[in-house]
């Protein structure tokens, strides 16, 4: 199940696991899209949405753990991988070390 929502300058296509999962989405981007600007600025970072709970979304200051965490989801997807990144090349690596002593690259 999926929808898309667009704008001016962008269109962002989401992907649901089930029909209610997107339902629950769409109920929320419907919800909160009437916002005013006033509004959003109660939000965390200025956003025009509240903090979603459960959403498994996390923010990293810190390179080491935001790639040691991108490592991780990578290599325990079992479906697709969806990347939003400005520039993420393959040959980053994203751990200092593995296991078994070597460096992992997303090309290895």
């Amino acid at each position: 199940a999926s929808f898309a929502t667009s704008g001016e300058d962008f269109k962002t296509t989401f992907i649901a696991n089930t029909k209610e999962q997107q339902n629950e989405w769409v109920q929320v981007i419907s919800a909160n899209i009437t916002n005013t600007v006033k509004e959003s600025n109660s939000y965390r970072y200025l956003s025009s949405f509240p903090l979603q709970k459960f959403c498994g979304a996390e923010a990293y200051v810190d390179g080491k753990e935001a790639f040691a965490a991108i490592a991780d989801a990578l290599f325990e997807a079992e479906n697709e991988i969806l990347i939003t990144d400005w520039y993420l090349s393959p040959e980053i690596y994203l751990k200092r070390f593995s296991i078994n002593g070597k460096p992992e690259a997303l090309d290895d």
